[in-house]
């Protein structure tokens, strides 16, 4: 068996489930964390509107799923 731990953002969770199921791998842990990388973050507007800050962290959601040696 092999552990995979995956990092997506949490709208490509629903695809990668699909694909999963494809390759009859079934069961996942996933979990959301927070972390900083290469992606740029967006401006997010805070208050009634009037400040706008640019978040030194990103949401993600990290899968964890274990492979049978067979599917690696």
């Amino acid at each position: 068996m092999n552990k995979l731990d995956i990092i997506i953002p949490q709208e490509r969770l629903p695809r990668l489930n699909k694909l999963l199921h494809k390759h009859k791998v079934g069961g996942m842990s996933f979990y959301d964390i927070k972390g900083g990388g290469r992606t740029i973050q967006e401006r997010v507007t805070v208050g009634r509107g009037v400040m706008t800050y640019v978040p030194e962290f990103g949401f993600r959601t990290k899968v964890q799923v274990l492979v049978p040696d067979a599917l690696s």
